[in-house]
């Protein structure tokens, strides 16, 4: 990771103190955090990757320093709380688009499942069992699919308000 992307992935410009990346990075991790995602397994793994990629940020910003958590904290930087806000509300509102598309390619599935469930009730022989039998499992792929996106969507949600809080709040 180059220190240009690190920057990027903690919300800051050139020019920030370690002091602002140790804020940033903590708020970030506050924020992204998977055990915040405890209940569903897919926002939790995209946390932990992000996590990941923000403890690298951190480290390529800050050198070899591995302990920079363990620092002192001084005065916390109101522009590398913002930043690190507008970081993870960026980051939510790219999850809350991908789960979007992924709801509109489950509602797919559940419509074609049901297709092939009518179609497959009028065709006769193996033929009928086949189609009804893809029908029925591209049925129940696409609504278990739209009651946990939906779930995601639910998290996210809640997550994205809790941010804008933040934002707020820093704001004032």
């Amino acid at each position: 990771m180059t220190r240009a992307e690190a920057l990027s992935a903690l919300g800051l410009e050139e020019g920030a103190t370690d002091e602002d990346v140790r804020l940033a990075h903590r708020d970030l991790a506050q924020m992204l955090h998977p055990d915040k995602y405890e209940g569903n397994k897919r926002l939790r793994s995209r946390a932990e990757q992000q996590m990941r990629a923000i403890n690298e940020a951190r480290a390529v910003l800050l050198g070899s320093r591995r302990n920079a958590s363990a620092a002192p904290s001084s005065p916390e930087s109101p522009a590398a709380r913002a930043a690190a806000a507008r970081a993870a509300r960026s980051t939510v509102m790219r999850q809350l688009v991908q789960t979007r598309e992924r709801l509109v390619k489950a509602r797919y599935l559940l419509a074609a499942g049901i297709i092939a469930l009518v179609a497959g009730m009028r065709l006769h022989g193996i033929v009928g069992t086949v189609v009804l039998s893809f029908g029925l499992t591209a049925t129940l792929w696409g609504a278990q699919d739209l009651v946990r996106l939906g779930g995601e969507r639910g998290v996210l949600r809640r997550r994205l308000k809790e941010i804008d809080q933040q934002i707020k709040k820093g704001s004032s």
